[in-house]
């Protein structure tokens, strides 16, 4: 194969890539849970599709809306930190950052020292894809999406929810862990 269509494919992802992070914006608006959760199932489809293609021209294509889901890597990171305490964010953060970044570090060794065999990590990384997205099903809407629409009652509900799981009486019991950010509404 010419070394310009494999760097078509990587482009193509780029390019994708570059329009979906123009629609960041589209987790403020509609919701974080919403848009990940697309992001996350659109990539399962394309990921299978990916494994199974055998025209270079659609794999292509498939990169290309591969990009486009991103969604799920940026909303979903922001999604993600919606539920976690002030006073953790920049550790969960930067260790969610830093295992993106291994992954790619070690895949890279991967296939230069070990094996060019790639279907075995395709299918790890559609698997835990998989779990991720059944379980992003059962979460909810992130409390600070609501807090920032000014629908406090369903912010108030959802943090109420989040209490009873972390074994919290009441919201008050959370003061000082909880972290909601103001930002203008929409």
């Amino acid at each position: 194969m010419e070394k310009f269509k494999i760097g078509l494919m990587g482009s193509a992802f780029f390019v994708g890539w570059t329009i979906c992070s123009l629609g960041q914006r589209l987790g403020d608006i509609y919701g974080r849970k919403g848009i990940t959760v697309i992001s996350m199932v659109a990539s399962i489809i394309i990921y299978a599709a990916l494994m199974i293609s055998t025209n270079l021209y659609l794999t292509i294509f498939l990169f290309f809306v591969f990009g486009l889901t991103v969604g799920k890597s940026m909303i979903g990171y922001v999604y993600l930190l919606d539920f976690i305490p002030n006073k953790n964010k920049a550790l969960i953060g930067t260790i969610v950052l830093v295992c993106d970044a291994m992954t790619q570090i070690i895949l890279s060794g991967y296939f230069r020292f070990i094996s060019k065999d790639w279907i075995w990590i395709h299918i790890a990384g559609i698997s835990v894809l998989t779990v991720a997205t059944i379980g992003a099903f059962f979460l909810p809407e992130s409390p600070q999406f609501y807090y920032c629409k000014g629908d406090f009652h369903n912010a108030e509900k959802i943090v109420k929810m989040i209490a009873k799981v972390n074994g919290k009486n009441s919201i008050l019991s959370l003061k000082g862990n909880i972290s909601i950010s103001v930002y203008p509404r929409h």
